[in-house]
């Protein structure tokens, strides 16, 4: 950041860099340690698509319609990004789920919160 208040294009892109590193380290991770057959398709292309997916989903009006996606106060929602892809976008994935059907569900427990719930009145 700059000037300590505003984002570049130049900043968002190093966030979402290392964040699409650390989902795919994650991701990775998941897959060493799981049946790697049942997570199998997941690479760490899918992975950076499913976090921008989620920024822009952030950021939509039928989403959490934050301005600045998975920014939050100057800062990366890393909560939001290890529960929405690791629990929830990777589990979809582990039970043989496709792509679409994962974000699907990532998308079903986002509106069942109470942030999403307040803003859909």
């Amino acid at each position: 950041m700059s000037n300590g208040t505003t984002f570049h294009l130049s900043d968002f892109a190093k966030i979402l860099l290392i964040s699409a590193v650390l989902v795919t380290a994650g991701a990775m991770h998941l897959y060493e340690r799981s049946d790697a057959s049942r997570i199998g398709a997941a690479t760490a292309v899918e992975m950076t698509d499913a976090l921008e997916w989620l920024d822009e989903f952030y950021r939509s009006p039928g989403g959490l319609q934050r301005p600045d996606g998975l920014v939050q106060n100057g800062h990366v929602d890393f909560d939001a990004i290890s529960h929405w892809l690791f629990r929830i976008y990777l589990q979809e994935r582990a039970a043989q789920g496709s792509p679409e059907l994962a974000r699907a569900s990532v998308e079903k427990a986002i509106r069942a919160t109470p942030e999403w719930q307040q803003k859909h009145r």
